[in-house]
C-alpha cells in the first residue's frame, strides 16, 4: 500500500526517534514532557511528544526560536540530496569551525526541528526536517540563505579577459618558435617570460594557460621541449568560445581523464552562468557548486537501478562521496580570476566575484556570422596585422605559417623564411597560405609576398630528411597498403612506387596496425614523427544549470531578534519564580539558552538528570570525569590548550595513567589524526552534546 509521503515522513520521523540511544531518548523526552514513569512504552511516549508538537502554540515558538544559522542548515538539508553528515562538514567547511556546526547541529536535533535517518537506498545517516514542523518552516527557508546575493556596491571596471582567439593562436605561435619555454617545474624560463611580457605586456595567466594546454593535450612533448598537436587544436577550435575557456580553467587545475575533465568543465560552466550580475562571494561560488554538483548527481542517479547506484557507488572520484572535491573547484575559481573571466566587482565583508561581460557574450557564431571579413591586412614587409573579429578556428591555420610579434587590441605577426619551412614542414603548401590569407584580408595579396613563398617552397622541395618506419613490399602489393583505410591512415609519405613513409610511434604500435590492416604478407619489424587521432573534447551545455532555483530576496526572519530575546526573558523570569534547587535550576537555565523550552510546563525541576559537560582550570578531577563519560558514550569532546589558538575537537580513544598525570588520545575530526593531550596542562575539556550525529 502507498502511504502519503507526508505520512511515510512522519513514520520515518518516529522510528528515528525510537532507534536513539536510550539515554539520549528519555533525555529528550524529559525535556519536552517531564519526568518518565514507569512502567512505560516507547511508542506511547513518541505519541505523546507528537502531540506535543501539533499544538500550534508550541510549533509556533520553536519556530521564533530559529535564527539565522538555523535556517541555513535546514536550507541546505532542504536543497542538498541525501544530506550526511559528511557532507555537511565539506558544505560548511569554510562558514563554522567544525565544533560549532557540529553544536548547531545537535540543537536543532534537541529543539525536535531536524533529525537523522537511514536512507532506504544507499543506507546512510541522512539528515530531514522534521515533518510536523516543515508546514511552518517552508515560508522562512529559500535557496537565498545559501546564496546570498551581496548589498549592491558601486561596480569596478571588468579587467579584459585573457582569453581571446588572438591571445590564445599568439601563444602558440610562441611556443611554435620557443618549443622550450618552461624548466622542468613547468615555470616559465626567465628569458621567455621577457619576451611574453613584450609580446603581451604581460605574463599574467602564462603558466596558467601553459599547463591548460598541456592538460588538454593541446600541446604534447616534442624531442626538444612541446609543441602543437594540430589535431587536438582543430577539435579544440570546434567547440564554442564559453566551452573553450571553461575547459582552460577547468584544466588549468590539473591533470584529469576525458570524462573527468569534462564533469569539471560543466561543472565550472554552470556554476558561472548562475551568477548573478551583482556576483557572489568566493564562499557562495563554492556552495553553488556544491548545490550543482549534487543535485545533478541526485538528477542522473533517478534513471539508474539499483545495482548501477550500488556500482556507481564504488567508482566514484575521491572525495565526492563525502561532498569533497579535494578543492578542484577552489583552483578552478582561481583560475578563472587568472584570466579575467571572474573579476573582484567589490567587497562585502569580502571580495564579491562577477563573470566578466566578454565571457557572457562569448557565443558560437551563427553561420551567417561564421567567415569575419577584412580582418587581417599585411604591409609591404610581409607584416600581418589581425584586428579583433576572428574566431579562434579561423585564427588557427594561419598559426602554422605565421610569428607572433606583439599581441595587444590587435595582433601583429610575421611571415617569413622560417615561418614558412615549419608550415611546410607540418604539411602546409603555398596555395593554402596564399588562400588562407586571401580569405580574410580585404586587399590584394602583394605578389612579391607569392613569389616569396613559392621560392622557400621550391627551395624546401629540393630536399627531403625523413626519420621514422619504411614499409617496402613488391609492386603488386603496393596497391593493397595504399587501399588499406587503416594503413591509409599512417602513411606519412610515398618515398617511390614501393616504399611508404609511417608514422608508427614504436614497433609494438607497427605491428598492432599492419595485424589490423589484415597485410599477412608482411613479416615483423626489421625514430619517426607521430600523428595521433585526436579524440577531441565533449562539448558542453552552455545554458547554465537549471537544477539550483536562482536566488530571490532572503526571506522575512521568522521572529525579530528583540522579540525572540523577549521571549527567553520571561521563561527566565518564570523559572526565576519557582525557586528551584541551584543545580535543577541552572540546568533549566541552560534549556532556555539553547531554546529547547518553549513553555513554561517544560520548566519542571524532576525532569533534570544532571551531568557534568565541562571542566577546566584546576579541576583535574572534573576533566578525567568529562573524557571517562565521553569515551563510554562515543561523544565528541573539546579541548582547549595553552599553545593553540582554537580548540581541538576529537573522540576520546584511549586514556592512560601518568605519574603525576593523565594523557589522553583524541581522534580529531573530520581526518581521524590522533594527537595526545595532558589532563592537567588541559585549559577546558568539555563533552558536545550528541543526539543523531555519528562518528
Amino acid at each position: 500500500m502507498n502511504l502519503d509521503p507526508k505520512v511515510q515522513r512522519i513514520i520515518t520521523w518516529r522510528e528515528s526517534l525510537a532507534t536513539l540511544p536510550d539515554a539520549v531518548f528519555f533525555d529528550i523526552i524529559r525535556m519536552y514532557l517531564g519526568e518518565v514513569k514507569t512502567p512505560f512504552n516507547k511508542q506511547k511516549l513518541i505519541e505523546e511528544l507528537s502531540s506535543f508538537l501539533r499544538k500550534d502554540a508550541n510549533k509556533q515558538m520553536l519556530v521564533k526560536f530559529l535564527d539565522e544559522d538555523d535556517l541555513r542548515i535546514i536550507a541546505a538539508i532542504r536543497y542538498i540530496p541525501q544530506l550526511t553528515q559528511h557532507k555537511l562538514e565539506s558544505f560548511f567547511a569554510r562558514s563554522y569551525p567544525y565544533a560549532s556546526l557540529y553544536e548547531h547541529i545537535v540543537s536543532l536535533e534537541e529543539r525536535l526541528v531536524v533529525y537523522a535517518h537511514s536512507d532506504g537506498l544507499t543506507g546512510e545517516r541522512v539528515f530531514a526536517v522534521n515533518p510536523l514542523l516543515e508546514d511552518v518552516i517552508e515560508p522562512f527557508v529559500s535557496i537565498a540563505l545559501l546564496l546570498p546575493v551581496p548589498p549592491a556596491e558601486e561596480p569596478a571596471a571588468p579587467p579584459p579577459l585573457l582569453l581571446t582567439p588572438a591571445r590564445l593562436c599568439s601563444f602558440i605561435s610562441y611556443i611554435i618558435v620557443h618549443p622550450e619555454i618552461c624548466k622542468a617545474d613547468g615555470s616559465l624560463k626567465k628569458k621567455n617570460a621577457a619576451e611574453l611580457e613584450d609580446i603581451f605586456g604581460s605574463t599574467e595567466g602564462m603558466p596558467q594557460l601553459f599547463a591548460a594546454f598541456c592538460n588538454l593535450g593541446l600541446l604534447r612533448e616534442a624531442e626538444k621541449g612541446w609543441a602543437p598537436d594540430w589535431g587536438q587544436l582543430e577539435s579544440f577550435a570546434t567547440l564554442a568560445p564559453q566551452e573553450q575557456y571553461t575547459y582552460l580553467c577547468a584544466a588549468a587545475a590539473g591533470h584529469f581523464s576525458r570524462g573527468t575533465m569534462q564533469v569539471n568543465a560543466q561543472l565550472l560552466l554552470d556554476v558561472l552562468l548562475s551568477i548573478p550580475s551583482g556576483g557572489y562571494a568566493r564562499e557562495t561560488l563554492l556552495w553553488l557548486a556544491f548545490l550543482i554538483r549534487e543535485q545533478g548527481a541526485r538528477t542522473e542517479s533517478r534513471g539508474q537501478g539499483r545495482f548501477a547506484r550500488m556500482l556507481a557507488s564504488h567508482t566514484s572520484v575521491p572525495g565526492t562521496e563525502s561532498g569533497g572535491d579535494g578543492g578542484i573547484m577552489d583552483s578552478m575559481i582561481d583560475n578563472c580570476i587568472a584570466f579575467g573571466v571572474l573579476y573582484a566587482r567589490g567587497r562585502s565583508g569580502s571580495d564579491v566575484f562577477a563573470l566578466s561581460p566578454a565571457f557572457r557574450e562569448a557565443k558560437k557564431p551563427s553561420r551567417k556570422e561564421e567567415h569575419s571579413q577584412s580582418c587581417l591586412s599585411i604591409d609591404a614587409g610581409f607584416g600581418v596585422t589581425v584586428l579583433p573579429g576572428m574566431s579562434f578556428a579561423e585564427l588557427l591555420p594561419l598559426m602554422k605559417f605565421l610569428s607572433v610579434l606583439r599581441c595587444d587590441t590587435a595582433a601583429t605577426f610575421s611571415l617569413d623564411r622560417a615561418s614558412a619551412m615549419r608550415a611546410f614542414d607540418a604539411g602546409v603548401v603555398p596555395d593554402d597560405i596564399s588562400g588562407t590569407l586571401r580569405r580574410f584580408s580585404s586587399f590584394e595579396l602583394p605578389q612579391n609576398l607569392l613569389v616569396s613563398v613559392q621560392d622557400w617552397y621550391n627551395s624546401y622541395s629540393s630536399a627531403a630528411l625523413y626519420k621514422g618506419y619504411v614499409l617496402k613490399v613488391a609492386a603488386d602489393k603496393a596497391v593493397f597498403v595504399e587501399k588499406n583505410p587503416t594503413a591509409a591512415r599512417h602513411i606519412l609519405c610515398r618515398l617511390s612506387p614501393e616504399i611508404f613513409l609511417m608514422d608508427f610511434a614504436d614497433d609494438r604500435e607497427a605491428q598492432a596496425v599492419i595485424k589490423r590492416c589484415g597485410l599477412d604478407f608482411v613479416g615483423s619489424v626489421k625514430g619517426s614523427s607521430t600523428q595521433r587521432t585526436a579524440l577531441g573534447l565533449f562539448p558542453l551545455r552552455c545554458g547554465g544549470s537549471t537544477l539550483v532555483p536562482a536566488a530571490s530576496a532572503k526571506p522575512a526572519s521568522p521572529c525579530p531578534a528583540a522579540e525572540r530575546d523577549a521571549a527567553l526573558l520571561a521563561l527566565r523570569e518564570k523559572l526565576d519564580a519557582q525557586k528551584l534547587p541551584a543545580d535543577q535550576a541552572e540546568e533549566l537555565q541552560e534549556r532556555i539558552n539553547r531554546r529547547i523550552v518553549v513553555n513554561a510546563e517544560q520548566l519542571r525541576g524532576g525532569s533534570v538528570r544532571f551531568e557534568k559537560l565541562e571542566a577546566g582550570g584546576m579541576d583535574y578531577a572534573g576533566k578525567l570525569h568529562v573524557i571517562d563519560s565521553a569515551m563510554s558514550s562515543k561523544s565528541l569532546v573539546e579541548v582547549e590548550t595553552e599553545d593553540a589558538p582554537a580548540p581541538f575537537v576529537g573522540t576520546p580513544i584511549s586514556l592512560s595513567r601518568k605519574e603525576n598525570d593523565t594523557e589522553f588520545v583524541l581522534a580529531l575530526v573530520p581526518d581521524g589524526t590522533e594527537r595526545v593531550f595532558s589532563a592537567a596542562q588541559a585549559v577546558r575539556v568539555k563533552k558536545l552534546r550528541t543526539v543523531g550525529l555519528q562518528f
